[in-house]
């Protein structure tokens, strides 16, 4: 099991990404990371809580945009999520 940090143990700056569990610098103002969420998925509620770091958002959103509208459906379904 990963260790998870809490905020105390992070600076303010810092974030635990939610994939791979390093601990990265960040170098985006938390509302133009909500704004990008909000491009990319308007359709699905944001967990500000939980970030990604560059790679593992880039593997994400590669993988993400192969699916089909279908699939993406399905795989917000399986978890809970009602889009808006």
């Amino acid at each position: 099991m990963a260790y998870k940090l809490t905020e105390e143990d992070m600076q303010f700056n810092e974030y635990q990404c939610a994939l791979c569990r390093g601990t990265f610098l960040s170098d985006w103002s938390e509302t133009d990371a909500l704004e990008e969420y909000d491009t990319l998925f308007p359709e699905v509620p944001n967990d500000p809580k939980v970030s990604l770091c560059d790679d593992c958002h880039k593997s994400f959103i590669e993988w993400f945009e192969k699916l089909s509208e279908g699939q993406k459906q399905k795989m917000w379904g399986q978890n809970g999520i009602q889009a808006n």
